[in-house]
């Protein structure tokens, strides 16, 4: 549902472009949009949008024109329209001498996909949300609990320098977000947690958890244990299984 108004609010916003176009048009390089060439730069294999969907909104807008007693497009208010849809990061429209409308599109990467009982969103590097396609489902880490969206730019904070933490970035897959504003990590491997407490001096705490794997021989006995904690400065607490 919020993927639908997002895109909705794209659809709208190609209208308001026609406006636009309108009155725009001697200000703003001009082509004509008989034929054209789309390119996913980033992400030419697992696009969260297809070509077939570009094409058909960029046949829409050429009708629309043309409707309007235009029959050229605006090469900028092209790229601003596009820049709007919320998978594209940017966008470079340019033309051929031969007349052809080359785009090129940058789509946004997610951190992680935060889910709760009522929706489900991308998490982009901005700490922005970034609906769900229905061409492409990226494997990221999942964000749960109460205050999932409610701290969605720090999650995305957290996510982004966990990635900068090579004996640690692929280790963990779900985040969740306690009511009580504390956080706890869950590995792809393992039925242990690291309970990182609030969203506070992560660096340390993260740097912590990678001596501590370091040091306690690369983490062989790691299902021996039920939690890691490193919500206190300096400390890592660790909590064995009952037996």
């Amino acid at each position: 549902m919020k993927g639908s108004k997002s895109i909705l609010l794209w659809l709208v916003g190609l209208c308001l472009w026609i406006v636009l176009l309108s009155l725009g048009q001697r200000e703003q390089p001009l082509i004509k949009g008989d034929k054209y060439h789309i390119e996913f730069i980033n992400r030419p294999l697992n696009s969260f949008i297809s070509k077939e969907e570009m094409a058909k909104e960029l046949e829409i807008l050429r009708l629309s024109s043309e409707t309007s007693g235009l029959k050229e497009i605006n090469i900028q208010l092209l790229e601003v329209s596009l820049d709007n849809h919320p998978s594209i990061k940017k966008s470079e429209v340019y033309s051929d001498l031969d007349g052809t409308l080359n785009i090129e599109i940058w789509q946004h990467q997610p951190l992680a996909r935060l889910m709760t009982a009522k929706r489900s969103d991308y998490l982009i590097s901005n700490g922005e949300l970034m609906p769900l396609s229905s061409h492409f489902s990226e494997q990221v880490p999942l964000v749960t609990g109460p205050l999932a969206f409610h701290q969605k730019k720090e999650i995305a904070a957290f996510w982004q320098v966990l990635a900068t933490k090579d004996e640690l970035k692929n280790i963990f897959s779900g985040l969740h977000c306690m009511a009580d504003s504390n956080w706890v990590l869950y590995p792809v491997k393992g039925d242990y947690r690291v309970e990182l407490g609030k969203a506070k001096n992560i660096e340390a705490k993260l740097e912590n958890l990678k001596n501590f794997f370091k040091f306690s021989g690369k983490m062989k006995d790691i299902h021996k244990l039920e939690s890691i904690n490193l919500e206190f400065n300096n400390q890592v607490i660790c909590r064995k299984k009952q037996i």
